[in-house]
């Protein structure tokens, strides 16, 4: 038997094996026929008029004609409502065309305009504009340089409910690209090679050839162009760097003007408060001084209160702008240091902090005890945050690991208009320790579940500081 056992053992593996690669064979033609057969599919499959739901309106005419076509259109309901238009093309050859407004009005809510060019389903490049009513949209244009192998051009109009818009003669035309201002993908590529070079955080991560190995072909258009460096800075792998093509730039002024959502907090017992440091985009002074000073009123409030310790929640911090959240925590951190950028080539910039001017009315706060609480979703400022308490006294952290990303960007502008951010500098709090990847809490504790655990523990904590500084 110890002789019969080992010859029915190598007789089935055989078989298995066999009916495995028959399997995988018969598998993989299946792939490859279903491939061909998705390949002659012209996708999107669209092509006219398309609408969305929730929304009261009309759209009239043609965008391919002179007279255009007429679009008024009402968002109601809970989601987004739209309008858009597919236009069909004969790839082969690169494009340019020009969605044009002769007459509009935004009567009010945010509108979106989008201009895309699509490969199928992959959508090779769009320009996009946001819009925040009331606004009169007669004489917008976009343009896009469309790629040769680009089989669709689609142009999308809506908003969000409580939108309200109507646009005449919209006309979408093929057009000669700008004779001035035109860049070539080949000028860009190497353009943002150079800035990678010099600036990126983790350039000595690329592979030597790597210019090579991504760059597009010689007529690549800046679509194209940005797809080509998107590879390499996923390649560097900070997961930090990134691009924003010319149209979503344009909507930069309406994102530093955007609304942000004030610090929230309460007394859980007494002597102790929550505050909620919640993530703020936007570089617009007035809202970065509103946004700070929210978080200022909030320590002022509880410290009238009595509250002598304080739970500091970043879990749902995804960061943003880092310098209003540490003027608004400013009380807590007064008369300290905060942290450091720490470039490539090991120097290193003191951060600074700039408070509201309420927080000259605020009582020093920087001996309390202070719990903070991080999740996978603090991310970049956020958890510069949570850096800039780390080697404070009487502090604690408390949750999941952060996301990663506690790394500092600078912006470069490319000759289309496409901004590039490169990771440059790494965070390095007062005791001179940071490496660049997730920050690990003093005590991991998972918040999955209805429990509250990490907020809990936390609590618990600072309850016993208290007791430990009263007893002192």
């Amino acid at each position: 038997m110890s002789h019969a056992n080992p010859q029915k053992s190598t007789g089935r593996p055989r078989v298995k094996r066999a009916a495995f690669w028959l399997a995988a064979g018969l598998f993989g033609l299946l792939l490859v026929l279903v491939s061909q057969l998705y390949a002659t599919i012209d996708k999107p499959w669209r092509s006219g008029v398309q609408s969305g739901e929730d929304f009261t309106g009309s759209f009239s005419g043609s965008p391919l004609t002179e007279d255009g076509a007429q679009i008024s259109a009402r968002a109601s309901g809970n989601g987004p409502s739209r309008f858009g238009y597919a236009l069909q093309r004969v790839p082969g050859t690169p494009g340019h065309y020009s969605l044009t407004f002769a007459e509009g009005t935004l009567t009010s809510g945010d509108m979106v305009v989008t201009l895309t060019a699509y490969d199928g389903w992959q959508r090779l490049d769009r320009v996009r504009r946001h819009l925040q009513g009331p606004a009169d949209l007669g004489g917008l244009r976009l343009d896009l340089q469309v790629p040769a192998r680009a089989r669709l051009v689609e142009f999308m109009v809506g908003g969000r409910p409580g939108t309200d818009f109507s646009l005449h003669t919209v006309q979408l035309r093929e057009t000669a690209p700008p004779s001035t201002g035109s860049v070539s993908g080949g000028v860009l590529y190497e353009e943002a090679m150079r800035l990678i070079a010099a600036h990126a955080l983790h350039a000595d991560r690329l592979p030597p050839d790597y210019r090579a190995q991504w760059q597009p072909a010689p007529q690549a258009t800046p679509a194209e162009a940005r797809l080509a460096v998107k590879q390499v800075l996923n390649a560097l792998g900070d997961r930090h760097s990134f691009m924003m093509d010319p149209s979503r730039r344009a909507d930069l002024p309406q994102v530093a003007k955007a609304t942000f959502k004030p610090a929230r907090w309460e007394v859980v017992e007494e002597g102790i408060g929550y505050v909620e440091v919640p993530g703020f985009i936007g570089t617009d002074p007035d809202l970065r001084n509103a946004y700070a000073t929210s978080l200022v009123e909030a320590l002022q409030a509880g410290s009238r209160r009595g509250v002598r310790a304080w739970v500091v929640d970043l879990r749902g911090n995804g960061g943003g702008n880092m310098w209003p959240m540490l003027a608004g925590l400013e009380p807590l951190l007064r008369g300290q240091s905060l942290g450091f950028f720490e470039g490539r080539d090991g120097s290193r910039r003191a951060w600074r902090n700039d408070p509201p001017p309420a927080a000259a009315a605020v009582p020093s706060m920087a001996q309390v005890p202070v719990a903070v609480l991080t999740s996978g979703r603090t991310a970049s400022s956020g958890e510069a945050v949570a850096i800039a308490f780390r080697g404070r006294s009487a502090t604690r952290s408390f949750g999941a690991p952060t996301y990663g990303v506690p790394t500092a960007n600078a912006a470069y502008t490319l000759q289309d208009g496409t901004l590039l951010l490169l990771t440059g500098a790494r965070f390095i709090d007062r005791l001179g320790k940071g490496d660049g990847g997730p920050l690990t809490p003093d005590e991991a504790i998972s918040d999955l579940g209805v429990a509250n655990r990490s907020q809990v523990a936390a609590v618990a904590w600072l309850r016993a500081e208290r007791t430990r500084g009263r007893a002192r």
